[in-house]
C-alpha cells in the first residue's frame, strides 16, 4: 500500500480530512500528519517534527505551506532545509501546494510573492508544485 505524510499550515488544517479521504479512495494511506494554523515553512523546519513524521518512510509527502511566509532569502533557505530533512528519510515523491488566495489586498500581495518564488524554486528541486491561487 502506498503511504503519505501531510504537513502544513491552516490551509492543510482545512484540507486534512478531505485529503485523507481522497487519498484513501486512491489506495493511499495517510500514516502521519502535522498541520498548524500560523505555521510557516521555517516553523516546519525548526519545529523538529519532520523526523518523527517521516519515521514510516512514506511514499508521498504532501505539503501545503507558504501562506504565512514572506518571500525572502530566508524562505529559500527554509524550503531547502525542509526538503533536505524530508529527503533524508527517502521520500520518493514530494508534492507542495502553494498558498491559497486572500481577499485582503496586502496579504494577497505577500502571498503572491511567495507563490512566485515557489513556482520557480520548487520544481527545480524536483518537487511537484501546485498553485492554489
Amino acid at each position: 500500500m502506498t503511504t503519505a505524510v501531510l504537513i502544513g499550515d491552516s490551509q492543510m488544517v482545512s484540507l486534512l480530512s478531505h485529503l485523507t479521504e481522497r487519498l484513501r479512495a486512491r489506495g493511499i494511506q495517510v500514516v502521519a500528519s502535522h498541520a498548524v494554523a500560523g505555521w510557516s515553512t521555517r516553523s516546519s523546519v525548526s519545529g523538529g517534527r519532520v523526523a518523527e513524521l517521516m519515521e514510516n518512510e512514506p511514499d508521498l509527502v504532501l505539503l501545503a505551506l507558504g501562506g504565512n511566509d514572506t518571500a525572502t532569502f530566508t524562505l529559500m533557505t527554509a524550503m531547502s532545509e525542509l526538503l533536505r530533512q524530508i529527503r533524508a528519510h527517502n521520500a520518493p515523491h514530494i508534492v507542495w501546494v502553494g498558498p491559497a488566495h486572500s481577499t485582503v489586498a496586502e496579504v494577497q500581495t505577500r502571498k503572491q510573492r511567495v507563490v512566485d518564488m515557489q513556482r520557480v524554486y520548487l520544481p527545480n528541486q524536483g518537487v511537484e508544485w501546485h498553485d492554489a491561487m
